[in-house]
């Protein structure tokens, strides 16, 4: 059942791109980020069995489809982002520290990781 809860959270988050106001709990945000890294290993895989199996020497389509999926979950990844630390009590400008390299990764990663004072363990995901 563990799979359809990241699925339905992974859904969610594509159809609430615009929707800046709403919240989104750390179990949900970390459904959804597990499928959309997820996705990205299997693009990853792509590119490997491509490769392998002698398709194209520089695996172009996996590369292709990887840089499509990046631009276009970039606005549904970047806003649940935002309401998170919105959730958390932070200013939704931390979300500009992914372009510090390492440091400011690590930093955000620690931010969208924080549970709010009103979650527990076993709150059922909203988002």
């Amino acid at each position: 059942m563990m799979f359809g809860k990241m699925f339905d959270a992974y859904v969610m988050m594509w159809k609430k791109t615009l929707d800046f106001e709403s919240k989104t709990d750390l179990k949900t945000y970390g459904y959804a980020m597990a499928m959309h890294i997820g996705a990205f290993f299997d693009i990853t895989l792509l590119y490997f069995i491509e490769r392998w199996i002698g398709l194209t020497s520089t695996g172009a389509i996996a590369i292709g489809i990887g840089i499509v999926y990046f631009l276009i979950s970039f606005p549904p990844v970047w806003t649940m982002s935002g309401r998170r630390l919105n959730d958390i009590c932070r200013h939704r400008a931390l979300l500009f520290l992914i372009f510090v390299p390492l440091i400011g990764w690590i930093a955000l990663i620690v931010l969208l990781s924080t549970k709010t004072v009103n979650e527990s363990e076993d709150d059922d995901f909203t988002i």
